[in-house]
């Protein structure tokens, strides 16, 4: 996770958009 407040999908780019935290937070923990 790069500078994110909410979790490690928080702030994600995905696709090229960055996508909110859909999933549990800590639930892709360290996917990123």
């Amino acid at each position: 996770a790069r500078g994110v407040s909410r979790g490690r999908r928080a702030g994600r780019r995905r696709h090229g958009r960055v996508v909110a935290v859909r999933a549990v937070d800590g639930r892709d923990a360290g996917s990123d």
